[in-house]
């Protein structure tokens, strides 16, 4: 399942997508919100930690909800913008990376997730205790390299279909991310469809690729066990 890590790197790729052309990028402060944001679905452990001390007790339930996205989303965009008195992120893009979360977990996991409490609510059957999740977080991020580069290729081809989309006189369009609201169907559309195009390109190349690997792996698991016990046969 995706980590802190993994989760973050995912936060930032939501964040190019829906990037408003007419703010900085990115700073600390913002890589800051990026990650608190990401990872707040996973409140759920440190509540499971303090209450009985087990971190997945509470795991994949009410916080991998659609309504917590909203709800988590907008709260901390209100809460950034009265500490920091400017606006960081939209709240659009507040949930859209809350929510990126809950669909990493759905999308890299076999486990169910809370996407409609509270009329479905599932729980995590694992039990973790505190060093199980220290251990977890700090010493197994490795395990999130396949994510943290396959979102780095989606920001770069974000960027690519960006200056793509201003060569071709939709600079406007492009000072705000490809689901604008605020602007006509008419000027939105291509941009949208470039980045759609972009994106479900990549995505559809990346679940092929670890479609491809996981029957690789498990062809490995068969043929080895097959090829010992045949030397051992002939042996």
């Amino acid at each position: 399942m995706p980590l802190p890590i993994g989760h973050a790197a995912i936060g930032i790729a939501t964040h190019n997508i829906f990037l408003d052309g007419n703010r900085q990028p990115i700073n600390w402060q913002v890589g800051l919100l990026i990650v608190v944001l990401s990872n707040l679905p996973d409140i759920d452990v440190i509540f499971g930690l303090i209450l009985q001390n087990n971190g997945s007790a509470f795991h994949r339930g009410p916080t991998h909800s659609i309504l917590f996205s909203l709800v988590g989303g907008y709260a901390v965009y209100k809460v950034s913008l009265w500490l920091k008195k400017t606006q960081l992120l939209s709240w659009k893009t507040c949930v859209a990376i809350v929510f990126s979360h809950n669909l990493a977990d759905y999308f890299f996991t076999t486990a169910p997730v809370s996407f409609f409490w509270p009329f479905e609510v599932y729980w995590s059957t694992d039990s973790t205790q505190w060093q199980q999740v220290f251990h977890t977080v700090f010493f197994e991020a490795a395990k999130d390299g396949a994510i943290v580069f396959g979102c780095a290729v989606i920001i770069i081809a974000n960027m690519i279909v960006r200056r793509i989309a201003k060569r071709g006189g939709l600079r406007k369009t492009m000072t705000r991310y490809p689901f604008s609201f605020g602007r006509s169907l008419e000027s939105v559309l291509p941009a949208k469809r470039l980045s759609l195009a972009a994106f479900l390109s990549i995505t559809t190349t990346a679940s092929l690729t670890t479609t491809t690997i996981g029957c690789f792996k498990q062809a490995l698991k068969i043929i080895i066990p097959v090829q010992q016990a045949s030397q051992r046969s002939q042996d």
